[in-house]
């Protein structure tokens, strides 16, 4: 697999919030709660 230059990402991220701002937010809150899952999971096992 080929990696993909930053720019290019980060530019693709800016026109989708730009475009779908409603959907952009829901992603960002599905990441972050997916992120919080993980890490409450890494914690957990850790202990």
């Amino acid at each position: 697999m080929k990696k993909v230059p930053v720019y290019i990402v980060a530019a693709f991220v800016v026109f989708f919030i730009i475009t779908n701002p409603h959907a952009a937010a829901d992603v960002a809150v599905n990441i972050a709660s997916g992120i919080g899952q993980f890490a409450a999971g890494v914690v957990g096992g850790a202990k």
